[in-house]
């Protein structure tokens, strides 16, 4: 017989496995305290790491940075100076370069700890954002707030790249969104900041504006909410990229028009060929391990779907940073952050939700086990980061009027060549962007980029562009072509750099066409190969295009 108190105790019992198929799990104070603590750690020991590593910088990191630097000694942006970023990441650069420029600490460790100051910003934000919210899904919650620190160890080699910048700046503004759109209203002044920072990173590349409309518009197909349209960080997003759109009006002409009449224009004739570049997957660096994570982390989160909201909107951030990846057509690593920090926040659902069914331990002794684990793995990963560190011979960073020395460990491929053949201060140009690891050299050995371009990207793309319609192309960028090319041949005539770094396959064809080459030869010797070995297993990974391609390089004589 079914009594009252039978039918209570079955609608409890009905509710609390309703609650738990939907993912309603809380976060208690013990695994709050453990969740911080991770945190913690890990930053901890990117601080460590970065200590230890003086001189660790990815290539665009290292390029963006130059293009700071070679700003604030007065050239004008996208006239005197030009690389292929937009004015907003120019800003954030500006910030750790004039910092390096009035103290005696060299500028990739104010350019790395810079970067993991808006790393710990953004950790905290996360934090806040859950810890402070009444949503029942803190414990999900959470493990994407762990697997968004954690990914940045994972990652660590692509540390300071835009894409990372741009994570660290929208991390946040996603779960805030996630929680407004289900009705679950963040804490106001950590959705605000939320906000801020997403203007910021939205503004980072014009694709990144395009992840933000898809993330908006994929939130509304599915909830068809109006009022989660009114939250503060959605106010403050939009407010921060109009005005940063707005600001392009009082921008020096020069650098106005250099950026919205030649870059940006370039940019979107580059990815409007990335189905083409893609076929040269075979011939770049290839990270297809990357996409079949992201398959299978994919359909194992869509499967189980039904135990969180959380999973929907990981995936598709997943699946969005896939199309970022696929559109760039290069196949980098760094160009697949965003792909895998949704696949990282989905595998890291698909964890929590196999702890649910582990034996129910009691509170305090979860914590205790969690955290040493968390701490005994950070200080593993510092042992295996310190053993290269021990061997090294060291590199005396007094000569560039800075403090103490440096792990050559650290130094970016070709190292030993332009050790051999420049000293501090001695100027180098680079002629097109395969030859990557001289952008970090330029930077760790303290030598000087030469000429008015950090990247000849601009030229690759005009190029393509002409093949397919040379009047459209010459109409329109023939002016900043000529600028570019025109003052080479005297800049390497009476300036003479020290070194003229090009890959040959792609650049030769240029330089004959504007008679640059003629200009090499009868200036430089015979051009050496500064990186080719036919001992593959001397070469680094596929991240350096130079490992594919020799570096062609004409030294001056003395």
């Amino acid at each position: 017989m079914i009594t009252s108190a039978n039918l209570n105790s079955l609608k409890i019992e009905s509710t609390k496995r309703l609650t738990k198929l939907r993912g309603h799990k809380d976060l208690s104070k013990s695994e709050a305290q453990v969740l911080i603590t991770a945190v913690v750690l890990i930053q901890l020991t990117l601080l460590c790491v970065f200590i230890m590593h003086t001189l660790m910088i990815p290539a665009e990191a290292a390029k963006h940075l130059n293009f700071a630097m070679i700003v604030l000694q007065g050239k004008m942006p996208y006239k005197d100076v030009v690389d292929m970023v937009s004015p907003m990441m120019l800003y954030i650069d500006v910030i750790p370069a004039y910092i390096a420029k009035f103290v005696h600490i060299h500028p990739i460790v104010v350019y790395n700890i810079f970067v993991w100051i808006l790393s710990c910003i953004s950790q905290v934000l996360c934090l806040g954002l859950v810890l402070k919210s009444q949503t029942r899904e803190k414990y999900f919650l959470s493990a994407v707030v762990l697997a968004n620190a954690l990914l940045q160890l994972f990652f660590l080699q692509e540390f300071g790249q835009i894409d990372h910048l741009f994570l660290l700046f929208t991390t946040p503004y996603w779960l805030s969104r996630f929680m407004r759109w289900n009705s679950q209203k963040p804490a106001q002044s950590f959705a605000m900041f939320a906000g801020i920072g997403a203007g910021i990173g939205f503004s980072l590349s014009f694709l990144y504006s395009f992840f933000f409309l898809l993330i908006e518009f994929c939130f509304w197909i599915e909830k068809r909410r109006q009022e989660a349209f009114t939250g503060p960080e959605f106010a403050c997003c939009c407010a921060i990229m109009l005005l940063y759109l707005g600001h392009m009006i009082i921008l020096p002409e020069a650098m106005a028009s250099g950026y919205l009449s030649w870059i940006l224009p370039l940019t979107f004739v580059d990815y409007w060929l990335w189905d083409e570049r893609l076929t040269f997957v075979e011939k770049t660096p290839d990270r297809r391990d990357l996409i079949y994570i992201f398959a299978i982390v994919s359909v194992l989160a869509i499967a189980s779907s039904r135990r969180s909201r959380l999973v929907i909107p990981a995936v598709t951030f997943s699946v969005l940073g896939f199309g970022l990846y696929l559109i760039q057509g290069q196949m980098f690593t760094y160009q697949a952050l965003p792909m895998m920090w949704g696949v990282g926040f989905a595998l890291a659902l698909v964890i929590a939700f196999a702890t649910t069914y582990l034996p129910d331990m009691s509170k305090k002794v979860k914590p205790t086990i969690v955290a040493p684990v968390v701490l005994i793995s950070c200080l593993i990963f510092l042992y295996f980061q310190y053993l290269p560190v021990s061997k090294s011979a060291r590199l005396d960073l007094t000569k560039q009027n800075c403090w103490g020395s440096a792990p050559k460990c650290d130094l970016s491929n070709m190292s030993e060549f332009f050790e051999s053949k420049t000293k501090p201060g001695d100027s180098v140009l680079i002629l097109n962007d395969r030859t990557r690891p001289a952008y970090p050299l330029i930077l760790q050995l303290g030598l000087k980029p030469a000429g008015a371009m950090l990247d000849y990207a601009p030229s690759r793309i005009y190029e393509n562009y002409f093949a397919l319609d040379n009047m459209a192309a010459i109409s329109k960028f023939i002016y900043f072509e000529n600028l570019v090319w025109e003052p080479l041949s005297s800049m390497i005539v009476f300036k003479t750099p020290k070194l003229v770094l090009y890959d040959q396959d792609a650049m030769n064809p240029l330089l004959d066409k504007h008679l640059l080459k003629t200009t090499l030869t009868n200036i430089y010797p015979d051009a050496v190969y500064a990186d080719w070995s036919e001992n593959i297993h001397k070469h680094p990974k596929f991240e350096y295009l130079s490992f594919r391609f020799p570096a062609a390089v004409h030294v001056r004589k003395n």
